[in-house]
């Protein structure tokens, strides 16, 4: 009735072993809370079937809760709340506060292993210097063709391998690129009219100077073309890059600058061909995009960048060579200036 007795259940809610003196209700309802809300602490690696069983537990439970609660009175529902806050729960959010933490120092670890791993390729890639880093792609795109110039001592190719839009200036000691002009008659075209000739090759443009650094793009095949006539699969992207060669017993460092062929790394990070197309930049004559060559060029005995096969003997310590940190191009954080939009 109204006036039984709060602790008819035989609960003594003052004591130090309230859960062992619980009475059969209360610890039926005891051994039935916990998995009220088990379905939020499911791990997230468990299988399907695991979490289906976990669901149709918890609401069995909920269900078996509800109708012995009624069944056992409202005193010893609430004893069973009581009893379950002041002791069974603290050591459930304890087990759950220590399974997170044990979760966040697991995925710490993993964090400083792909970290160490993600160092260890970028050094590897630096190393090698046959990639570029797509802030885009999130990844390393390898390079295309090398064309060094001759005077790179690693110079084999011939005149006639290197693509017939770019060529090596030998006076100059420079790098050229083809920059066409379908618009204006040039006096080349105006002669062979006269005499009633065919133009020659490269008659409308003239070869511009490339500086270290700068990116372009081109179509070796189609140089004189129209744009709509330009094939898609003859556009390639062009970069001009500084690189340290070491020769000699001495170990002189002679700097040179090599036209790299990056069309797989471009199309994906800074244009794609057919944009480049669309936009009139083929062949154009105008820089399509940039990448920061600082730190790669050497320095002259005032402190300026060297250009054109720039030299310098390294440094000795005690008769041993002085080791210099290498700072690749396009590496994480160094990425391009697109010059195109």
């Amino acid at each position: 009735g109204d006036g039984a007795d709060p602790n008819r259940d035989g609960v003594d809610l003052e004591g130090g072993d309230n859960a062992k003196n619980a009475s059969l209700s209360v610890s039926i309802l005891l051994t039935l809370q916990p998995y009220l809300e088990q379905s939020s602490s499911s791990s997230p690696q468990s299988s399907l079937v695991a979490k289906l069983f976990s669901i149709l537990r918890q609401y069995i439970c909920i269900l078996l809760y509800a109708l012995l609660s009624h069944l056992f009175g409202q005193q010893a529902k609430d004893n069973a709340t009581q009893i379950f806050e002041r002791i069974h729960l603290p050591a459930i959010k304890a087990a759950q506060l220590k399974a997170q933490l044990e979760k966040d120092r697991k995925a710490a670890e993993a964090q400083l292993e792909k970290e160490k791993e993600e160092k260890e390729e970028d050094d590897r890639m630096i190393q090698q210097n046959t990639h570029l880093w797509s802030n885009e792609q999130r990844c390393w795109i390898e390079k295309g063709e090398t064309y060094h110039s001759l005077l790179h001592p690693a110079s084999s190719l011939p005149a006639e391998d290197i693509p017939p839009t770019i060529r090596w200036d030998s006076k100059k000691k420079q790098w050229e690129r083809w920059s066409k002009n379908l618009k204006t008659r040039t006096k080349a075209m105006k002669q062979a009219e006269a005499a009633g000739k065919s133009l020659p090759a490269f008659a409308k443009g003239t070869f511009v100077p490339v500086r270290a650094g700068e990116g372009w793009t081109t179509s070796p095949k189609q140089p004189e073309a129209e744009k709509d006539q330009i094939a898609i699969g003859n556009i390639r992207f062009f970069v001009c890059l500084p690189t340290t060669v070491v020769v000699g017993a001495e170990e002189e460092e002679q700097q040179h600058l090599d036209v790299v062929d990056v069309t797989d790394w471009a199309s994906q990070t800074v244009l794609p061909t057919k944009a480049a197309r669309e936009l009139e930049a083929v062949d154009s004559g105008r820089e399509l995009f940039s990448l920061d060559v600082s730190t790669l060029l050497l320095l002259d005995k005032k402190g300026g960048k060297k250009g054109k096969g720039g030299k310098k003997k390294r440094q000795r310590k005690g008769g041993t060579t002085e080791e210099e940190e290498e700072v690749g191009v396009a590496r994480k954080g160094v990425g391009c200036t697109a010059k195109v939009s």
